[in-house]
């Protein structure tokens, strides 16, 4: 029990690194700039949109795996080879690994170009963004048993018959229906023993690790499923998504507020500065007719601060040339010096 609990207590704590490094990764890329330079350099790469989407995603994620590998390699493989649950070798789990990094980048890759594509489509483009991603928690949920789960065990029919007719008839009794019950080579990596019921359907079925098989007997097996058939009778499954769906919703709702914010913000800091232009510009005329009356240091220094405001940095200089040439160069120098 000692070790047990050393062994969650580890894994919670290494949970919890591992999400302070990814908020500290997002938050630098936000913070110092970096993201906008990985996305200027993107826009030099290619002037397809999508490109650059893909660009700025993979590299940005590609960042991200990197920086948390290893606290990946320590909570994953070196905990449980320490706590003697893993014994598959490096090179099977980082090949385990890597699967589920391309699974998931392509998902994750395919979920940020819809997104933008519906940025530019539509100003509901979080609700429509929201449902295309509940149905495809659904549709991946239905699939998981058929493409996903062959990828990291091999998946056979379980031989015994008087225990399968046993397992899928408990099922039935929980008004769960399955079409088959299959084993998974589990023992070639862990020595851990589980069941699942996964699937949606006609694609739900029962999954056991061979060495819950090879280690218990009938009844403490039937026990394993029957916990895993109360998340089905309870509707776990069922609220899962539900909740996923909801907090996609509200996650999306609340983003496109931020940007429809942040668009407005930008919109009035856009006409401020064409005020204050407009006010420098006027204020460069009165200087100018000042000057052509009585031409002065003070003039000078009028005209080159409203020259200054509207950003015209070349109209400034050609104006301290002018002064200098009529000998009213002092009071400029010394101004353009503190603006330089």
């Amino acid at each position: 029990m000692a070790d047990a609990a050393r062994y969650h207590r580890l894994q919670l704590l290494l949970a919890l690194l591992g999400l302070g490094i990814s908020l500290a990764y997002l938050l630098a890329a936000l913070l110092t700039g970096a993201g906008h330079a990985v996305a200027y350099w993107a826009a030099r790469v290619t002037s397809a949109r999508w490109g650059q989407i893909a660009l700025v995603a993979l590299l940005l994620g590609a960042g991200h795996g990197a920086l948390g590998f290893p606290v990946t390699l320590r909570r994953s493989y070196w905990l449980q080879r320490r706590f003697g649950l893993l014994h598959e070798a490096f090179g099977g789990w980082l090949a385990d690994r890597l699967k589920a990094m391309l699974i998931g980048g392509a998902l994750g890759l395919a979920a940020v170009e819809l997104v933008y594509a519906l940025l530019e489509l539509t100003p509901l483009w979080w609700l429509v963004a929201a449902s295309v991603f509940f149905a495809a928690r659904i549709a991946l949920t239905a699939v998981l048993p058929v493409w996903i789960v062959p990828l990291f065990y091999r998946l056979v029919p379980l031989a015994d018959d008087g225990l399968r007719e046993r397992l899928l008839a408990l099922a039935r009794r929980a008004g769960v229906d399955a079409i088959g019950v299959f084993v998974a080579d589990q023992s070639k990596k862990s020595r851990t023993a589980n069941a699942a019921v996964v699937g949606l359907g006609r694609t739900r079925r029962i999954i056991l690790f061979d060495t819950l098989l090879a280690d218990f007997p009938p009844e403490e097996i039937e026990s394993v499923l029957a916990h895993e058939l109360g998340h089905h009778v309870h509707g776990d499954i069922r609220r899962g998504l539900l909740l996923q769906g909801v907090l996609t919703l509200v996650s999306f709702w609340l983003a496109a507020l931020g940007l429809d914010a942040g668009d407005r913000s930008a919109t009035l800091g856009l006409a401020r500065t064409r005020l204050e232009q407009d006010r420098a510009a006027e204020a460069e005329t009165l200087a100018r007719r000042a000057a052509a009356v009585v031409p002065s240091a003070e003039t000078d220094l009028l005209i080159a601060e409203a020259l200054f405001a509207q950003g015209r940095v070349a109209d400034v200089v050609a104006t301290c040339r002018a002064a200098a040439d009529a000998g009213r160069e002092d009071d400029l120098v010394a101004w353009w010096a503190g603006r330089a």
